[in-house]
């Protein structure tokens, strides 16, 4: 069975209207909701922005629980994360890896953020292009993880 039967096919599209864009000169910039400023629009940054809104639309995830872009060092070398949730605890929750469309998501794309991961140690880790998205369960000190049919909601 390959991974990609756990695809969770969210409609991410839907939330197209909802961004915030704006030119200047020959650039186009994305508002980041999260950072509160405007980013060069890259289809990674557009993924992202995407997935943003429907974590806090529809898994209801608060906006302070969300860090988008920060440093962590794996293996010596700085790496950044892409999205990190936390708990109520301040605690990492769920770890969000965001790529292209055009970027398939492959073994190699989730041994990625299985890295990330090890110093994270978050107990969720999401995968998105925005044309497919995974959700999965992990525990850290196990190796594999376990694919879910949903993004998991935040416990109160």
């Amino acid at each position: 069975m390959s991974f990609k039967e756990y695809n969770l096919e969210l409609d991410l599209l839907r939330y197209q209207d909802r961004l915030i864009f704006k030119r200047v000169g020959d650039k186009t910039y994305i508002k980041d909701m999260i950072r509160k400023r405007y980013l060069v629009m890259l289809p990674e940054e557009w993924v992202r922005q995407l997935i943003i809104l429907y974590l806090v639309e529809e898994v209801q995830i608060p906006v302070l629980k969300i860090q988008v872009e920060k440093k962590i060092i794996i293996n010596g070398l700085q790496r950044r994360f892409d999205i990190l949730i936390y708990d109520g605890d301040i605690v990492p929750y769920m770890i969000v890896e965001c790529k292209a469309p055009q970027v398939p998501i492959t073994q190699q794309v989730f041994d990625q953020v299985a890295a990330y991961n090890q110093t994270v140690r978050a107990p969720y880790i999401i995968i998105t292009n925005g044309i497919s998205t995974f959700a999965c369960m992990t525990d850290i000190e196990k190796p594999g993880y376990v694919f879910l049919d949903k993004i998991p909601k935040m416990p109160i």
